[in-house]
């Protein structure tokens, strides 16, 4: 048995590799240049890395493909007002293809990862599926991988804990995971996170208004594209706690609340896709963020081009904003998932306050 490795050269990566050959297979590991940082140094470690384990490496540069199908609809969103998942997109349009590509040029049957993710059979069917370590969880960033390649994804860390994959491979490779960082959501960031990226991307937003949903005038916010719904730090308000709660682009004014105004019990989503197109699954859980808990949904008007979900037994989504991802759970497998166009909150258009709902646990 061939297999392709996504290869980072951080421990998950490293783990996944060491699981594949102890299970026969002939690995070949491969690592994207994606990221602008990723430079010599780092290519200089994966291979040495790669040649410690004992794996041939390959190294493909997929700047390009990055920055046309990754950083450029994030720019996009951004400038939307909108808050988007670059990890999400990135799995779906650019890291498997270009594993799976690979893996055809080399004659490889199968691509792995070490996400902590599983793809389960039931009936004849395959399912991805929640991996066994509930915090490490990441099923949720490839929902949008299509059902036609399940087949081919193994994923060797699905079944076990981060912390005893990180204790085995430091203890027989702690030389080379010494102050390297876990990897992070926006890879393409250096410093500053998202609005500084921003900022030298040329984008630049006019200052305004802080406001409550009464009028009142708080203070002035920098700008609205470097804040998101939910955000609490770097308001830069007293009193409170302020949540950031709605962005309007017309009065260019930053709307805040409550924890209270966050909680939205019914979401709207777009670009839908599907595994089951089902509303009387059992178990049906909506998650809205990597690391929101799953809340009970009930499941309206799936089609092709979106659907909603309303929060069930008391509970709400906490600080949904337009660009996440709603991920669709039935138990612990993936049945679909959208793009959040809009959701309904408290403080938002609703009036009625007398019935406080829980907010998910993460």
């Amino acid at each position: 048995m061939k297999a392709v490795v996504g290869f980072s050269g951080g421990i998950d990566s490293v783990a996944c590799c060491m699981s594949l050959l102890k299970q026969g297979y002939a690995v070949t590991a491969v690592y994207l240049r994606l990221s602008p940082f990723s430079g010599d140094f780092e290519i200089e470690r994966v291979k040495s890395l790669a040649a410690r384990i004992g794996v041939e490496i390959e190294i493909k540069d997929a700047r390009k493909c990055f920055e046309d199908l990754v950083l450029a609809p994030f720019r996009d969103a951004y400038s939307a007002l909108k808050t988007p998942n670059p990890c999400v997109e990135c799995n779906a349009a650019v890291k498997f293809p270009l594993l799976l590509e690979e893996a055809d040029r080399l004659e490889a049957g199968f691509v792995a990862t070490g996400h902590y993710a599983r793809i389960v059979e039931e009936e004849g069917e395959m399912f991805l599926a929640r991996g066994v370590d509930k915090v490490k969880d990441q099923s949720y960033m490839l929902y949008r991988l299509p059902q036609s390649v399940y087949h081919r994804l193994v994923f060797p860390l699905g079944g076990r804990f981060k912390k005893d994959v990180a204790g085995e491979t430091e203890a027989i490779y702690p030389e080379f995971f010494t102050g390297v960082p876990e990897s992070r959501d926006l890879c393409f960031v250096e410093n500053g996170g998202a609005p500084e990226y921003l900022r030298e991307q040329g984008m630049e937003w006019p200052e305004g208004p802080i406001s409550t949903k009464g009028g009142e005038i708080l203070g002035k916010h920098r700008g609205l594209g470097r804040y998101t719904i939910g955000q609490r730090k770097g308001l830069g308000l007293s009193g409170g706690p302020w949540f950031a709660i709605a962005k309007d682009s017309k009065t260019n004014t930053l709307f805040v609340g409550g924890p209270d105004e966050l909680a939205a019990t019914r979401v709207t989503c777009r670009k839908p896709v599907w595994r089951l197109m089902r509303t009387d699954l059992p178990h049906l859980t909506g998650q809205h963020r990597y690391r929101a808990g799953a809340v009970p949904v009930t499941l309206e008007n799936p089609t092709l081009e979106g659907f909603i979900v309303r929060a069930s037994d008391g509970r709400c989504f906490t600080g949904a904003a337009p660009g996440q991802s709603m991920v669709l759970y039935s138990r612990d497998r993936v049945i679909g998932g959208g793009i959040i166009e809009s959701s309904e909150r408290r403080g938002l258009g609703h009036d009625d306050r007398r019935h406080a709902c829980s907010r998910e646990t993460a």
